[in-house]
């Protein structure tokens, strides 16, 4: 399918293949492969569709981190993608930071990070991707989990690693001086509580989905899962308390202690 062309706002570019050059993506590469070569480059995208290894890349950055803190991982959002490269231009056209739009969607709101201006102009490649992840989740540092809530200079960490987001998209400007990526659902105004259990520390061990083989993972893990025998089971024993509350009911029980025998204590 061909690539559409870019906006009229947008400064004219070389598209990815151009004069017959084949494009460098490297196919074929599994969830936990990561490219050869850092600064090897990744084609730039248009105004709508993120290079296959750029997409690639930004999800393996993101996911081994969230894995660290026993966090799902994140899906690519062509929605969120769209509307973080209108902010990124936004931002260039501007040139200057601008604060949060492109954030409404037929979704619903979206989360948003953003990094810029950046002094040096970032590529479509892996070695931006891993700056820009690796800048937001150091702000880890002025997180305290001891107190879960918001707090101030971490939110583009807490969006990041936030359990209740399920999808991201990620584009740069087309001067490579901003990135944005877009998260979906949003973290929003939640309250306090709702941070200690979408906002998990890091932890020692391999999160419960990632295994290497059963001798290298914790006894709990290795036990047998839950199968459809353990839910006939569990509805069995729900039937027959519900029959037996019916010879019995639970208000007629008598909850008072009896007397002890002195003689016998």
């Amino acid at each position: 399918m061909a690539s559409p062309k870019s906006s009229p706002s947008s400064p004219s570019r070389r598209k990815p293949g151009a004069n017959g050059a084949k494009s460098p993506v490297r196919k074929n590469q599994g969830p936990k492969q990561t490219l050869t070569a850092a600064t090897e480059l990744i084609p730039e995208g248009d105004d709508r569709w993120a290079p296959p290894a750029w997409v690639q890349t930004v999800l393996l950055a993101h996911n081994e981190k969230r894995a660290a803190h026993w966090t799902p991982p994140l899906v690519w959002s062509q929605e969120c993608y769209e509307h973080a490269r209108m902010q990124a231009q936004a931002c260039e056209a501007a040139e200057r930071r601008l604060t949060k739009n492109f954030i409404e969607s037929l979704s619903g709101r979206h989360g948003q990070n953003l990094l810029g201006p950046s002094r040096k102009e970032l590529k479509w490649d892996q070695t931006a991707v891993e700056h820009v992840v690796s800048q937001w989740y150091s702000e880890q540092e002025l997180y305290e989990f001891s107190r879960p809530g918001p707090q101030k200079g971490c939110v583009n960490f807490i969006q990041m690693m936030w359990a209740g987001t399920c999808s991201v998209g990620m584009a740069l400007s087309s001067n490579g001086r901003y990135c944005v990526a877009n998260y979906f659902p949003a973290v929003g105004n939640v309250l306090s509580y709702k941070y200690e259990t979408n906002l998990k520390p890091p932890r020692g061990l391999p999160p419960p989905w990632v295994s290497t083989g059963e001798e290298e993972l914790p006894e709990i893990y290795q036990k047998a899962p839950c199968a459809e025998s353990n839910w006939k089971r569990h509805e069995e024993v729900t039937l027959l308390l519900a029959d037996g509350a019916k010879y019995k009911p639970l208000d007629c029980l008598s909850v008072e202690l009896p007397d002890l025998d002195p003689v016998h204590c």
